[in-house]
């Protein structure tokens, strides 16, 4: 599938995909290649990629939108939680859970 992934600052992953795991509204799902059309809402969470060669990325999402069309492409906008895109998803759940506690402090 071809994947585009935009907040409105930049282009976060552009190119060819294997597989999007995400949270939506309705709960989380991974879409693959020939997935059917769909128009979801995004929740809070990692939006997890796995490009065409399999390296994984990791997004922290605070919401956003997922389409998917009948051309295999997919196309989602995020509101992105922190400024961070990692290739560790440790590295940003530990970032996403050190900001959650600091606006729970305040």
């Amino acid at each position: 599938m071809q994947l585009g992934i935009y907040s409105l600052e930049k282009v976060l992953f552009k190119g060819a995909a294997r597989e999007v795991n995400c949270r939506t509204r309705s709960g989380e799902i991974t879409i693959l290649d020939h997935h059917e059309p769909l128009i979801s809402l995004l929740d809070r969470g990692t939006m997890k990629v796995v490009d065409a060669a399999g390296a994984e990325f990791y997004f922290p999402v605070a919401s956003g939108f997922l389409e998917v069309n009948a051309l295999d492409e997919v196309k989602i906008l995020v509101e992105e939680r922190s400024k961070a895109t990692s290739e560790n998803e440790d590295s940003v759940v530990a970032e996403i859970d050190a900001e959650d506690r600091a606006k729970e402090a305040f």
